[in-house]
């Protein structure tokens, strides 16, 4: 077995940053987008690619590809109570098509889009989640993402 320091392993190092940046990222979003870009730049692909399917290995796969999702969801909200909207819309697409269950990116992506200016795409992201979420699993989207579709169809403003 190698014993290393911990902030010599990026795995412990992601999720350190990560943690850091959870507790910031609604009062300091500016440092915890700094935390959340360092982080993220860690990743270098799937998690643990060469360690085999044992149930540890399993159960580290998850908890760590977990913890990468809401390191972007924290990202993505910093990001747009930065107003920085604009620039998220092609990092945000990607990780709605690859996870359309994942109402979160849904949220974030149909924000940045209506804040850019584009309502009828938003609705679009909104109406094509809403057919996977009743395709896939028989269920309608959660309260917050209803009432996040109502509010760009009344051209309400958004927040985060």
């Amino acid at each position: 077995m190698l014993a290393l320091p911990e902030n010599d392993i990026d795995a412990a190092l992601f999720c350190q940053l990560t943690r850091q940046a959870a507790g910031l990222y609604r009062t300091a979003p500016t440092q915890a987008l700094l935390l959340l870009t360092r982080a993220l730049a860690l990743w270098r692909g799937p998690a643990l690619l060469d360690t085999g399917q044992g149930l540890i290995s399993r159960m580290a796969y998850t908890r760590l590809t977990e913890t990468r999702l809401a390191a972007y969801e924290y990202y993505f909200d910093a990001a747009l109570l930065l107003d920085l909207h604009r620039e998220i819309i092609t990092e945000l697409h990607p990780l709605h098509d690859r996870y359309p269950l994942r109402e979160r990116f849904c949220e974030q992506l149909i924000s940045a889009l209506y804040r850019s200016g584009r309502q009828a795409e938003a609705l679009d992201v909104y109406h094509r989640t809403r057919r996977r979420l009743a395709d896939s699993l028989g269920l309608e989207p959660g309260d917050a993402l209803r009432e996040q579709f109502e509010k760009v169809l009344r051209r309400e403003p958004l927040t985060v």
